[in-house]
């Protein structure tokens, strides 16, 4: 379906350290309890007090019936590198850690920067839903991050050249999930009495936007072939389910 739609894969870093590849592009919906083995192996802590949450509608479906789910991802924009599987100049090892550290610069200035509001913020209705998930993302990405550092530094796969796809995954597309973190802060701190804070946010979206702007050369997809690539590919998987 992403083919017909002439829309390049994703062949970048997976979403997660541990899914399963199936195929190109294609992996196996990781569980918590994946989430659980991986944070055992590559931290010192108890994973029960990372993981603060339950796992998927799937995992719990297919222990009760006789389900299947199919997660159709669609980006909004691509480039062409994402999918270039040639040699680059980089070690896949050197891209990942550098994508880490990216990460971990987000995470301390959004520590920062919510640290001088939290005070107040707390206190509003409409501030809530953002409040929680800094929150969250504050007490949970330490050890996700130390736990991702250690696999990047151990994991024998990654000694080899990264691929292109891999190479810009790590130092262009982490800017970007970035900017999704700093566009929460910013409405987490707009209309507040901490303007020096608000417009110290938004300088840094401006900033972190134009470094990833330089660096991309960009189409946008139109929504037609978004929802024809999801739709199809239900319908697809639908059939073959009933057929076997």
């Amino acid at each position: 379906m992403a083919k017909k739609e002439n829309l390049p894969l994703h062949l970048g870093e997976p979403e997660t350290p541990y899914m399963k590849k199936l195929a190109d592009a294609i992996f196996k919906m990781p569980t918590s309890a994946e989430t659980y083995e991986f944070l055992k192996k590559h931290t010192k802590k108890d994973p029960s007090e990372i993981i603060n949450y339950g796992t998927s509608s799937d995992d719990y479906a297919r222990r009760v019936a006789k389900s299947f789910t199919l997660v159709c991802e669609m980006p909004y924009y691509y480039d062409p590198k994402i999918a270039d599987t040639s040699e680059s100049d980089a070690v896949r090892r050197e891209a990942v850690l550098h994508s880490l550290d990216i990460a971990e610069e987000r995470y301390n200035f959004v520590k920062e920067k919510y640290s001088k509001v939290k005070a107040t913020v707390r206190q509003r209705k409409d501030k809530q839903p953002f409040v929680d998930a800094i929150k969250d993302f504050l007490k949970r990405f330490p050890d996700i991050l130390s736990a991702q550092r250690n696999w990047a530094e151990t994991d024998r796969k990654l000694k080899k050249k990264a691929t292109v796809a891999e190479k810009f995954d790590s130092y262009v597309i982490s800017l970007f999930y970035s900017l999704l973190s700093f566009g929460m802060l910013y409405r987490c701190v707009k209309n507040t009495k901490y303007r020096k804070v608000n417009k110290e946010v938004f300088q840094r979206i401006k900033e972190w936007n134009e470094d990833l702007e330089k660096q991309l050369s960009y189409k946008v997809i139109p929504i037609r072939s978004l929802v024809r690539v999801q739709l199809g590919s239900a319908l697809v998987t639908a059939e073959y389910i009933g057929k076997n």
